[in-house]
């Protein structure tokens, strides 16, 4: 353990803030095999400006060795079901970070007096913070920060947006663990993008008017506003959903599938057979353009589905319950097969009222609760409907089993 720690903290291109101004960090990608070795290359990444990163700070590079202990890598893989794991964390509720081989470390440097704007990435991603003045911050948004805490440690779903702050007295410097699709995109959110719609969202009379009216925007306003619910809702199924290690054959209803950005990811996870659903044609467009879907049909999602009973395995709708009606969960379980996975979201908004009727359909034994997202997280944390106050709606997401 001591050797793979010294070879990976040398390995660093560690940064000071007298020796740079800018944002750099140096990556490590991790490769697990079977055998419990971590094969290691060593690569280099900086974030906005192309130069070259500094040379190794001595200083800096103690610090690192001083908490790498706290960061705690416990193995690569320890007997047979863990050998394609790796575990991160000394308590009891160290989390394991699925069933990934690869895994990127990295070391990112903030100078001190500047950040990073809102940003996100297709990564899973864990922050662990090394160094951080009494002023440094953090948040999903600008507006929203709070201070960051020395040997914090911060895990971050897909798509999440992130802001940094180093804050005036000292840089910031943290370990990332990233996983997942590493070579993923990553992006600074276009915030102006979100602020060209947010004063007419309020204004648009229906949900048919209202994808009308930014259908060729879509995508890039919901990141504009910190929309990470495909992204989430697509995690929580890979961790908690009763679907098998084989997901190649199950067969997937998405409803409100919109233009394919769950679609999309649950195919990044080996999902082959995905039927979406939705009642905007522009959108059933923009979902086709993904070539994720083996079908696509345009459906009132109010009334009874034009699919077979019994002929789904899993059922997934994100960010659609809002335009809908309790009573359609009945319909959704017509679909499903027996012992199929029901997942779905709800806004603050909504959630009392459809919660009530979950709760009767599980008091009828016509489903049973899998998993409830323990705390809510951010729907759209950037968009500001009134131009000034961001928006505080939160959103659960749930997983139920088909009796």
């Amino acid at each position: 353990m001591e050797e793979l720690r010294s070879e990976i903290v040398s390995a660093f291109q560690i940064i000071e803030s007298k020796q740079t101004d800018r944002v750099l960090c140096g990556v490590k990608r991790v490769s697990i095999s079977p055998q419990n070795k971590a094969n290691l290359s060593k690569n280099g990444r900086q974030i906005e400006k192309p130069e070259p990163l500094a040379r190794p700070s001595e200083a800096l590079a103690k610090k690192i060795a001083e908490h790498w202990e706290n960061l705690a890598w416990q193995d690569f893989g320890l007997g047979q079901e863990a050998s394609k794991t790796v575990l991160i964390g000394k308590t009891e509720d160290a989390p394991l970070l699925g069933s990934s081989q690869e895994c990127e470390v990295v070391l990112l440097h903030v100078p001190k007096g500047s950040g990073i704007s809102q940003f996100a990435e297709e990564a899973n991603s864990w922050y662990h913070f090394l160094v951080v003045g009494p002023d440094a911050q953090i948040g999903f948004i600008q507006e929203k920060t709070r201070p960051i805490k020395l040997g914090e440690s911060i895990p971050y779903l897909p798509a999440a947006p992130k802001v940094i702050k180093a804050g005036n007295e000292l840089p910031l410097v943290s370990l990332v663990l990233r996983f997942g699709l590493l070579d993923g995109q990553q992006w600074l959110t276009d915030l102006k993008a979100g602020s060209n719609y947010a004063d007419t969202i309020m204004k648009i009379p229906n949900i048919h008017e209202y994808y009308l009216e930014f259908v060729s925007d879509y995508e890039k306003v919901m990141r504009a506003w910190g929309y990470c619910m495909p992204e989430a809702t697509v995690e929580f199924i890979m961790d908690h959903a009763h679907l098998g290690s084989d997901v190649k054959n199950v067969q997937v209803l998405d409803l409100g599938c919109g233009d394919g950005l769950v679609g999309l990811n649950l195919k990044k996870k080996g999902f082959l057979t995905l039927t979406g659903a939705d009642f905007s044609e522009n959108m059933l467009a923009k979902a086709k353009l993904r070539e994720c879907y083996s079908e696509l049909k345009q459906v009132n999602l109010l009334q009874d589905l034009p699919f077979q009973p019994n002929s789904f395995d899993l059922v997934v709708s994100v960010a659609v319950t809002t335009y809908l009606k309790p009573e359609v969960l009945r319909l959704w379980l017509k679909v499903a097969k027996k012992g199929g996975q029901i997942v779905f979201s709800h806004k603050t908004s909504i959630w009392d009222q459809w919660e009530v009727e979950q709760d009767a359909m599980e008091k009828e034994g016509l489903w049973k609760k899998v998993w409830i997202i323990p705390e809510p997280m951010p729907y759209l944390p950037s968009l500001k409907e009134d131009g000034q106050t961001p928006s505080p709606e939160m959103a659960k997401v749930y997983i139920y089993e088909k009796l």
